[in-house]
């Protein structure tokens, strides 16, 4: 269905104890096995800054990505904008001798199309609200149970990209 080829070096600066810096430059190349009007080519760089307090236990993440995506298909050239925060913290549960660890994301993005899209006769503009919360709960020795909940509110004036979505996870997972 698709082939992928990723480069993404990535630099990061420790500014001060508590503090992490990284910065990246990413190029991938996307191939579509059906679709040549989607094959294309992708530049984007990122920042992101990382805070750590509770003795490095909690974990505060900021960062933006600018995306410029040109396809085969002018119609599926777009320029992205991405914010993204996130807490990562231990969480003391009750019947629960080890601590969890509580994560809670969101990403906005805006993709800026910026040729007609045939389907609508205008150009593209898809926004995107994603929120999700995560706990890890150690059980027993080396497995842990995840629980995770994640809402997606899409908006964009192509229908088929315009939706809300809840999607709940529960995983077992075995460390060794």
């Amino acid at each position: 269905f698709l082939g992928l080829h990723i480069f993404q070096p990535t630099v990061g600066h420790l500014v001060t104890p508590g503090w992490y810096v990284s910065g990246s430059y990413s190029y991938q190349n996307k191939d579509f096995v059906d679709v040549d009007s989607r094959d294309a080519n992708l530049h984007a760089g990122e920042i992101s800054s990382f805070l750590f307090f509770n003795n490095n236990k909690t974990l505060l993440k900021m960062g933006y990505r600018l995306e410029d995506e040109n396809a085969s298909g002018a119609q599926y050239d777009y320029l992205g904008n991405y914010l993204k925060a996130g807490l990562k913290t231990p969480a003391s549960l009750p019947l629960v001798a080890k601590p969890a660890t509580f994560k809670l994301d969101y990403q906005f993005y805006i993709k800026d199309y910026s040729k007609i899209t045939t389907e609508i006769g205008d150009e593209r503009l898809d926004k995107r609200h994603t929120v999700t919360s995560a706990l890890e709960i150690p059980l027993v020795d080396r497995l842990r149970m995840d629980l995770k909940a994640e809402y997606i509110r899409a908006k964009s004036n192509l229908s088929s990209s315009d939706f809300a979505e809840r999607i709940y996870t529960m995983a077992f997972r075995l460390e060794y």
